[in-house]
């Protein structure tokens, strides 16, 4: 029994020119298009992810440069199920992803089907970790570079949950990497020396567990009319902060676009805020300077105290 770890729903995560580098983007979103594949025409659809807006029998010449090398890059789930098929025809194959299985009876059905197979592979995205893993002759997680890669602060600690998670299950744990000299996978065997080493960069940089952090997000049609009211907000609570002499616990960042900053026509904005004390240190008058400081954020925004991500 094996699972392959393949983070990214669909056949291909990108579609590029390869002569001129232009890559097929939502018409609503700012986030790239993800390939498709129907299993049984084989004919190719694109999706967006985030609002779902599809664009079936993509052409093969480039909108931009007109030239006829458009290619799909990188790997999703499908692409690799179809190609461990290939490597391993007498194996059964099953797919667990938020496009093959939604709904948990889906998850729980799925789950049997792989256990009772005499010779199985689940090819799974992160939410295969919603359950406990059976046992497993061996794992395999794709691209881990990719999930090291997104620009938040609990990306590295994600990757390492989730290959300590595979090697509890499996006998033999695989991971595919272009880098193989990153620190993380010189802890694998070690988890102390990797929060050590974690905990060390978010003290330094001023991440949880060492500050209270609260992301502040607003949403609009217009760009222009964002950015004028998350830049009001932020002088707001800056005077705040001055007038009251609190710039010693608090800081608050300039506003800056979501890392998907246009989702469906509406933009992205965050502000993030910063209690710059750990939450065993946080004392009932800090906690009550905090919300009069979210007390001026108008209606319509989200408040997200204790995020998780910056993203």
């Amino acid at each position: 029994k094996i699972i392959i770890l393949v983070n990214r729903r669909g056949y291909t995560p990108f579609v590029l020119c390869a002569s001129c580098g232009y890559m097929y983007r939502c018409p609503k979103c700012s986030a790239g298009l993800v390939s498709h594949e129907n299993d049984a025409s084989r004919a190719k659809r694109l999706i967006c992810h985030h609002c779902r807006y599809v664009e079936k029998n993509p052409q093969d010449i480039c909108p931009e440069c007109h030239g006829f090398l458009t290619g799909f890059s990188g790997v999703g789930t499908e692409k690799v199920a179809e190609a461990f098929k290939q490597i391993l025809p007498s194996h059964a194959f099953f797919s667990f992803d938020s496009d093959t299985v939604r709904t948990p009876k889906k998850e729980e059905e799925t789950l049997k089907q792989f256990v009772g197979s005499s010779q199985g592979v689940l090819v799974a995205t992160e939410l295969i970790f919603k359950h406990p893993l059976p046992q497993l002759d061996a794992s395999l997680m794709m691209d881990a570079d990719r999930m090291l890669n997104i620009p938040d602060f609990g990306s590295e600690e994600r990757v390492f949950r989730m290959i300590r998670m595979l090697g509890v299950s499996s006998k033999h744990v695989y991971i595919c990497t272009r880098d193989s000299t990153r620190p993380i996978f010189g802890y694998i065997n070690t988890p102390e020396k990797f929060s050590e080493r974690d905990n060390g960069a978010r003290e330094r940089y001023g991440y949880p567990p060492f500050v209270e952090l609260t992301k502040i997000t607003y949403a609009h049609s217009s760009k222009e009319s964002i950015e004028t009211t998350m830049t009001t907000l932020v002088n707001r609570m800056r005077e705040f902060v001055t007038n009251n002499h609190l710039g010693a616990l608090f800081e608050i960042s300039d506003p800056s676009p979501a890392f998907i900053s246009k989702i469906n026509r509406r933009f992205y904005y965050h502000i993030l805020l910063r209690l710059k004390k750990s939450s065993a240190e946080i004392t009932d008058d800090d906690l009550r300077a905090r919300n009069r400081l979210l007390s001026l954020v108008p209606r319509g925004f989200t408040i997200n105290i204790g995020t998780s991500s910056i993203l």
